[in-house]
Order: structure tokens, then C-alpha cells, then sequence
């Protein structure tokens, strides 16, 4: 069982203890999708970053501390793109 702390944060954003692990399984669904589309672009795409990168490079900055986000981050297509973000545009010293 979660702690008190824990359940209670879960509990505002009406998210139930027991449907974290559907919630992870639905993340790394997500992400290998998003996975598969970087095999073929280096942005989700084309050869250009667009709103679409923006919008989940924002996302997946935010909730970098989570360990759900810090494992995708060793997926190759995924790590590389963020790192491209982060290197080439500077995003990571907004």
C-alpha cells in the first residue's frame, strides 16, 4: 500500500492507488509508439521540430524527476530526441 502522503496526492487528480500500474502500462504504450515514430524522423514528424515535439518535450520536462520518465529516457529513439531538443534548439536552459 502506498503512503498517506502519496495516496493523497494521487487522490486530487482523482487517480485511485490501484490503477497506477494500468496507468504506467498506458505510459510506456504511449512511448513506444512515440518510439517507433522517431525510426523513421528525428522529430516526431519530419526532419524539422514541430508544435507536436513541443508540446511532449514540455510534458516529459516537467515530470523528468519521475522514474517512469527517467527509464524511457534510455529508449534509443527517445533519449536521442530529447538530447537533440536539448542540444540543438537549448531548451534545456529555459
Amino acid at each position: 500500500m502506498l503512503p498517506l502522503a502519496q495516496r493523497l496526492r494521487l487522490s486530487r487528480f482523482g487517480i485511485r492507488a490501484r490503477d497506477l500500474d494500468e496507468l504506467r502500462r498506458r505510459f510506456r504504450d504511449a512511448f513506444e509508439t512515440f518510439e517507433r515514430a522517431l525510426q523513421e524522423n528525428p522529430y516526431l514528424i519530419g526532419p524539422v521540430p514541430t508544435c507536436a515535439d513541443v508540446r511532449i518535450y514540455a510534458v516529459l520536462w516537467a515530470l523528468r524527476g519521475c522514474e517512469e520518465v527517467a527509464a524511457l529516457a534510455d529508449m534509443s529513439g527517445l533519449g536521442a530526441w530529447f538530447r537533440r531538443l536539448e542540444d540543438e534548439h537549448g531548451w534545456d536552459r529555459a
